[in-house]
């Protein structure tokens, strides 16, 4: 005949038929049941208000602008126009030409001799065509294949020369441009940050408040992983 806990002086059997098992629910667990559905809807509630604040306001921009880095150009050695990507096919996103118009209007400007192209192949060679295009020189274009920040700053100190500071104009978008200096500083070279303006700084809409958070955040990110791995 089993021996009950309370006969041995343990535990009473949790569970038991005397305990109503772990399928009979008692008031403070039915009233957590039905407590849940108003906390979810509590939640969405808060989620959706956040939304609405990001996309209706401009609060989006100025967080941005926060991490932002706006330089005044000045005659240098050569304009690196950093990479930021292109489709599959090799067509220039948004980002990508609004950097390269950017360093084209700075060579257009006499404020080098030299334009250096970063990123990808598909991305250098477009930019490269589309340089041409606009009037900058074959001989003046330098087409570098790199697909980070610390690589483009390493490849760039390489190709000008491991003597002196050479002094560069570093394009990219406002809020890479802190961690892009930091980078090519750390390099050798002595930098003149310019912001190159994307759809995303002069638009108000919506879509353009959510994409310029998203790349702040994205920024912020890439910072701490430089920070760690031993790039800043």
């Amino acid at each position: 005949m089993p021996i009950s806990g309370a006969a041995t002086g343990g535990r009473p059997d949790v569970g038991g038929p005397d305990m109503g098992g772990p399928h009979m629910r008692g008031p403070d667990a039915v009233a957590r049941h039905a407590d849940w559905p108003p906390r979810v809807v509590r939640g969405l509630g808060a989620l959706v208000l956040l939304g609405l604040v990001v996309i209706c306001t401009p609060l989006p921009e100025r967080f941005a602008a926060a991490f932002a880095v706006h330089g005044q150009p000045a005659p240098a050695e050569a304009i690196v126009v950093l990479g930021v990507g292109a489709t599959p096919d090799g067509v220039l996103t948004s980002a990508s030409l609004a950097r390269l118009v950017q360093g084209v209007v700075l060579y257009r400007r006499g404020l080098a001799p030299v334009m250096i192209l970063t990123g990808g192949g598909k991305e250098s060679n477009a930019r490269a065509a589309v340089a041409r295009d606009l009037g900058v020189p074959a001989d003046a274009i330098v087409r570098i294949s790199a697909m980070t920040t610390a690589d483009e700053a390493q490849q760039v100190r390489r190709r000008l020369g491991a003597s002196g500071e050479p002094r560069i104009l570093v394009v990219t978008n406002a809020q890479h441009l802190r961690r892009a200096t930091a980078v090519f500083e750390r390099a050798g070279h002595r930098v003149i940050p310019v912001a190159a303006e994307t759809e995303l700084d002069t638009s108000p809409g919506p879509e353009a408040r959510l994409g310029l958070l998203r790349v702040t955040i994205q920024e912020l990110f890439a910072r701490a992983y430089y920070h760690v791995v031993g790039y800043l």
